[in-house]
């Protein structure tokens, strides 16, 4: 028989999920020692499990998600009003759920099986909260607080929900008995992450010149005069970008005509109407022009915003096989989501390519949350990528997770410009493979816990 954990008061529970709770938001704060302040985070949630009963540890730790969204994610409320607080109850559940399943999974396996077993669905409750169910929001997570730049390698191996799940395993393991073993070395671990793990291979052969402009709701004639002076500004600019919703619909001819005069290529967003439909069935679509003035490629956006009209899902990813190799297009928020751009990796992407739309009044904080997830996903794959956003923040990342150009918030009318150094196709992370299986187990282990409380309650 199990020996049983002794029990948490409320207050004591109550101080962890709060204490996890700051030490998240200390590590958005304080990027040079984010690692050791989620380690802070894991190790403060990880003691809920030490609550009396699955209830209990569901309630604090949704209170501690709560407690991380809701000063986090405050523009939600500015976009959706009262729905926003909806939202709010409704992401926090998930780490309320993780705590319950650590409680009754300590309580009925015992720590040693959790050892293992607490990564696992870890993995499998943020994967399915990020990617899977109807509410995906994927910020937030423990991966998504670590810099990029500091973690690339760990990123580049094991992915950002991997490495939330190994700083988690080094906590539970730190809590077991031969805990002095491994805190020895756990500053190496938490320190020098970035450097545990081969980094990207990816030589840099070539390079495309990209040039963008930060422009909510604009007219033809300005993206003219704009393309005309960014040209002469930047005359080395082979690809030059436009945000999400640059236009109503189809590039018109006179950015066509541009393109075809001066023999570049434009990226530009807009609806592309369902034929035979009304205007409220379309797809969010980005066309790429080619330097003859023909549309060469469009992708649909992937996985439209919830509760805004946002298009329709796109039937199917395909990329854009450039002069200068496989280029991946994804619009705005699909960058967040690892199924959409995983697809464009495994058909041999060697860079992405992102118009965004962050509206200027959704506010700073916003816009810096929008930002910080591209450098991830680019250490992740080993790939470069332009993110171009209509209010800022824009950035020119290159494969290491390096920022080497950013546009500023508001920055109506900036130009984000300078080179993608292009190397060979990028690569999935470990957590691509393990990830789905960790869904499963998460719901074998939750169904097992269900149906065995449930046998206790009827028959004693």
């Amino acid at each position: 028989m199990h020996q049983k954990n002794p029990f948490l008061s409320r207050k004591w529970l109550l101080l962890f999920a709060l204490g996890a709770a700051g030490c998240y938001h200390l590590a958005m704060l304080l990027q040079p020692v984010a690692g050791w302040l989620v380690m802070g985070y894991l190790a403060l949630l990880w003691q809920l499990r030490r609550a009396a009963t699955a209830r209990a540890a569901f309630y604090f730790g949704w209170l501690a998600g709560l407690a991380i969204m809701v000063p986090q994610t405050w523009f939600v409320y500015g976009i959706f009003k009262y729905l926003g607080i909806l939202l709010w109850l409704l992401m926090s559940v998930w780490l309320g759920l993780l705590a319950a399943m650590w409680q009754a999974g300590a309580r009925r396996w015992g720590d040693r099986v959790m050892t293992v077993l607490a990564p696992v669905l870890m993995v499998g409750v943020e994967f399915f909260r990020s990617e899977v169910w109807p509410l995906r929001f994927t910020w937030d997570t423990a991966g998504f607080a670590l810099p990029a730049i500091e973690w690339r390698s760990a990123f580049w191996a094991l992915g950002i929900y991997g490495t939330g799940a190994l700083l988690l395993g080094l906590v539970v393991v730190a809590t077991s008995k031969p805990r002095i073993a491994v805190l020895a070395f756990l500053p190496l671990g938490v320190l020098w992450m970035g450097k545990l793990f081969p980094a990207s291979t990816s030589s840099a052969s070539e390079s495309v010149a990209v040039a963008g402009l930060q422009w909510e709701d604009g007219s033809s004639e300005l993206y003219l005069k704009w393309l005309d002076e960014a040209l002469l500004r930047h005359p080395e600019t082979q690809l030059f970008v436009f945000s999400e919703y640059s236009f109503p619909g189809p590039p018109p001819p006179e950015i066509t005509n541009w393109a075809r005069t001066h023999a570049r290529f434009v990226i530009t967003c807009g609806a592309d109407v369902v034929p035979g439909a009304t205007f409220d069935k379309y797809y969010n679509t980005a066309f790429v022009i080619g330097s003859d003035g023909s549309l060469v490629h469009r992708q649909v956006k992937a996985v439209p915003i919830q509760f805004m009209d946002d298009g329709l899902p796109a039937p199917r990813q395909v990329v854009w096989s450039s002069p200068w190799g496989k280029l991946g297009v994804c619009i705005c928020y699909d960058m967040n989501y690892t199924r959409v751009t995983d697809e464009l990796v495994r058909q041999g992407a060697r860079a992405l390519v992102i118009p965004a739309m962050d509206r200027e009044d959704w506010g700073a904080a916003e816009h810096a949350l929008s930002a910080r997830l591209g450098a991830t996903r680019a250490a992740e794959y080993g790939l470069p990528v332009f993110r171009l956003a209509s209010s800022g923040i824009s950035q020119i990342i290159q494969s290491d997770g390096t920022v080497a150009a950013a546009g500023p918030f508001p920055g109506q009318g900036e130009t984000v410009a300078g080179a993608l150094k292009l190397g060979s196709p990028g690569h999935l992370p470990l957590d691509r493979w393990l990830a789905w299986p960790c869904v499963v187990a998460a719901g074998i282990a939750l169904l097992w816990l269900m149906v065995g409380d449930l046998r206790r309650r009827i028959f004693g």
